[in-house]
């Protein structure tokens, strides 16, 4: 009985410290990105982002700053953001996530919905993983 609660609590132990993989760390780069533009702090989004940053959206091309006029327009909306990744791919300080992203935004009586696959281009700087660039096709429904 005592080897089973041994092995029960060196499970437990060596489960706590496992590593974290490339595509999880990149995954809470992409929370804390989407959670700054949710907050509409803009500095913040810097921080998830390399200095080359850009992103196609809607068919339109944005580098950072031209993006984040495009998130100052939704200032006071509020954003509940589902990210759902599918697949990843990671060699040395490049990688690569594809994500299903679905979005619900309320701002005042106006109601957004929108549903997209996204491929996320990831830049490991500093030891930190960046997001380099987006590119959004929007799913109809």
């Amino acid at each position: 009985m005592k080897n089973y609660v041994l092995l029960i609590a060196l499970f437990f132990m060596f489960s706590s410290f496992a590593p974290t993989s490339d595509a999880d760390k990149s995954m809470e780069t992409l929370h804390g990105f989407y959670d700054a533009m949710s907050d509409f702090n803009y500095t913040k989004i810097d921080d998830y982002c390399t200095s080359d940053f850009s992103i196609i959206d809607e068919s339109k091309y944005y580098n950072l700053g031209e993006f984040v006029d495009v998130i100052r327009t939704y200032e006071g909306a509020t954003f509940k953001i589902k990210l759902d990744l599918q697949h990843s791919k990671f060699k040395g300080k490049n990688g690569l996530l594809i994500v299903m992203f679905d979005v619900d935004i309320n701002m005042g009586d106006e109601k957004m919905h929108i549903k997209a696959m996204e491929s996320y281009v990831m830049k490991k700087e500093g030891g930190k993983w960046l997001i380099d660039f987006v590119h959004s096709t929007p799913i109809k429904e």
